[in-house]
């Protein structure tokens, strides 16, 4: 298959409309190429015209090749994937249709109606399955007007009757004209339906520029809140040791703004990093080490790390917040006596992967810090909203919401990703991938 570049969603959405359209259910395809398979035969014993085997051999290589090739394509997806499938896929339709004139030759009356039976039915086909797919139905309209046109011009040139030539032509004319009013409704549709989505995009943009500013809002109006209030006792009193507690209460506040930023950086990608080879089996010892003194005693902590697994080039700091952040978010979610598993192992991506909120890792090697628990675990619609920024499942007043959108965050700014899978009652396992160099570092 062809590099992956230039990705682009669009391009996956209108090649997975092809795999919809020309693939269906397996029952559908097994009754499908049966037909065919037995139509022919028939056909063959019925007249003895031996070139419909040949044909059939040749349909149902381009066919399978097609469809072969078609669900091979994975996303991220580019307009060469979606070029190459509407070629194939032209070519697949040009291999069936060259059995209509094959038949319209080849024999009789019969022979003629299955024909143009068979054009008939490709007709519905092409409109009902590719309807979404400019290109394919524009060919489909300019090949099976042409078949038609053929059929009528054969018939008039053999047959002088006025009557014969009048029908052939009213009913030529009413397929130019179906597949013209299809081709314009379709055009007409495909421009509303793109008109609809570009609203719904710019609806929810808003919606989350809403949401995104609200939280802030709230958040930081809270912070100065304390830091304002702390000050002013601290400015009320003259006793020395309860100004040094309002002016560390006040600290306290300020270092959490900081820490918000901080978040909101990392959420958006534009955290400054100061990147080092890191050695993440040491680094999530120490963590390991904090991580006890700070669980509460009913949680017992896990670790398993393999040791061989090779330095990476991240920033220290944020990957440390961001290990710390999961390990929270399990301790939350861990009511009573519980463990918590936390493992560090590499994997090799062979080809793009997608990770639980659509991002995409890209096929090289990774470090994979994994944390696992045996917590509340969260439903689908819970877990799909778990990386929004000031959303949070842990109640009012409980973090702020911007954990795990600063962890996912920080593993995307670093090359890597986050995935997460999770259900109720049963609970949470979170994995990090951070990628390891193709050469080794000094």
């Amino acid at each position: 298959m062809p590099p992956t570049g230039d990705s682009g969603p669009d391009y996956y959405a209108q090649i997975n409309k092809l795999v919809v359209a020309d693939t269906g259910s397996p029952v559908e395809m097994a009754a499908r190429y049966l037909a065919v398979c037995l139509g022919t035969l028939t056909f063959v014993v019925l007249t003895g015209i031996v070139g419909l085997l040949f044909w059939l051999a040749i349909y149902l290589t381009i066919n399978l090749t097609y469809l072969f090739i078609l669900l091979r394509i994975t996303k991220p997806a580019t307009r060469w994937h979606l070029r190459l499938a509407e070629v194939l896929n032209i070519l697949s339709a040009l291999a069936f249709s060259t059995v209509m004139p094959l038949l319209w030759v080849s024999g009789d009356t019969p022979e003629r109606a299955a024909a143009v039976c068979l054009l008939v039915a490709q007709m519905i086909f092409n409109v009902g399955r590719h309807g979404a797919n400019r290109t394919i139905l524009a060919w489909d309209a300019l090949s099976m007007s042409a078949i038609a046109l053929y059929f009528a011009y054969d018939l008039t040139r053999s047959n002088d009757e006025l009557l014969v030539r009048i029908a052939v032509g009213v009913a030529t004319l009413a397929v130019a004209a179906y597949y013209a009013t299809v081709l314009r409704e379709n055009f007409t549709q495909n421009q509303k339906r793109e008109s609809d989505v570009a609203r719904m995009v710019q609806a929810n943009r808003r919606e989350a520029v809403g949401q995104l500013t609200a939280g802030i809002a709230h958040d930081f109006n809270n912070i100065l809140t304390a830091v304002l209030g702390h000050l002013e006792l601290a400015r009320a009193t003259d006793d020395s040791r309860d100004q040094r507690a309002s002016m560390a209460a006040a600290h306290q506040a300020a270092s959490r703004a900081a820490r918000l930023t901080g978040q909101l950086l990392a959420f958006s990608h534009q955290a400054p990093q100061a990147v080092v080879r890191c050695d993440l089996a040491m680094l999530m010892a120490g963590i390991v080490a904090m991580a006890e003194g700070v669980l509460p005693r009913r949680i017992t902590l896990w670790a398993d790390l393999a040791d061989d697994v090779p330095s990476v080039l991240v920033d220290k700091t944020q990957c440390e917040t961001a290990v710390f952040n999961i390990l929270t978010n399990a301790r939350d979610a861990t009511a009573g006596p519980g463990d918590i598993h936390l493992s560090l192992n590499q994997t090799v991506i062979g080809r793009p992967r997608r990770l639980t909120w659509g991002s995409m890792l890209s096929p090289g090697t990774y470090a994979v810090v994994m944390v696992e628990d045996r917590g509340s675990g969260m439903d689908h619609d819970l877990l799909q909203r778990a990386p929004e920024p000031f959303f949070s499942g842990k109640g009012l007043g409980q973090g702020s919401g911007l954990g795990l959108a600063m962890v996912k965050g920080f593993a995307e700014q670093s090359g890597g990703g986050l995935a997460m899978t999770s259900s109720l009652g049963v609970g949470t396992v979170v994995s990090l991938y951070l990628p390891i160099p193709q050469v080794s570092l000094p």
